[in-house]
């Protein structure tokens, strides 16, 4: 996939080389402008599309504390993943390590008291009209 965008910024730059002398020329053809400005467009909109997708296909690659990395929020340059990976990367740490620090965690209540007990809350209550209708199943949006 790397080859195919090389191959693609080469033609952008083809492109542009042209345009660059068409627009010096004395005489200008706009649609034929128009035209080479709107291929430019698409072959730099197919170049980012390959970097989004090379991407993807690195993220399995990665562990689950950098797959981050491979989003379309970090911005693609001439590196795949920016120009500082570093600098990202430490900004990617820094992130997980007030995460695992933080003084409120869900995991850390669950089962120690709060939403402990597995019954239903209507099953708590004693000749409820409830228990006739505990193992009934729904067909309610099913199609029947």
């Amino acid at each position: 996939m790397a080859n195919t965008q090389k191959a693609l910024v080469k033609a952008c730059i083809t492109n542009i080389e042209v345009l660059d002398t068409m627009l010096k020329s004395k005489n200008i053809d706009e649609e034929n402008i128009r035209k080479l400005s709107d291929a430019i467009a698409f072959l730099g909109h197919a170049s980012f599309d390959l970097s989004i997708k090379r991407r993807e296909m690195l993220k399995g690659s990665l562990s689950k504390e950098f797959q981050v990395i491979c989003t379309a929020q970090i911005p693609v340059t001439s590196f795949l993943f920016g120009d500082d990976l570093n600098k990202t990367l430490k900004e990617i740490r820094e992130v997980n390590k007030i995460k695992a620090t933080s003084t409120f965690s869900q995991e850390q209540n669950y089962g120690h008291g709060y939403n402990s007990n597995k019954r239903h809350f209507l099953d708590k209550r004693q000749n409820s009209s409830y228990e006739k209708y505990r193992n009934y199943r729904s067909n309610r949006g099913k199609g029947y």
